[in-house]
């Protein structure tokens, strides 16, 4: 949330900012590991949790950012 407000980014860029952050770890460890199919590919539920908290802590920030939509 941090880096996003110092960086400007819209509600889009911190949910994809997000995303790879929270899936990227499980993902690469599924490649390397060669588990078939990755695990947020199968359960979806994975990216709607993600979306959700991205997109809740507008509610949260400090009042000197607000979200830019573009």
């Amino acid at each position: 949330m941090l880096a996003a407000r110092d960086r400007e980014l819209d509600i889009l860029g911190v949910i994809v900012v997000a995303a790879m952050t929270a899936i990227g770890g499980g993902t690469l460890r599924d490649l390397l590991l060669d588990r078939h199919p990755i695990f947020w590919i199968t359960d979806v539920s994975y990216l709607l949790v993600i979306i959700a908290a991205a997109g809740g802590a507008d509610g949260h920030h400090d009042g000197r950012y607000r979200w830019r939509i573009t």
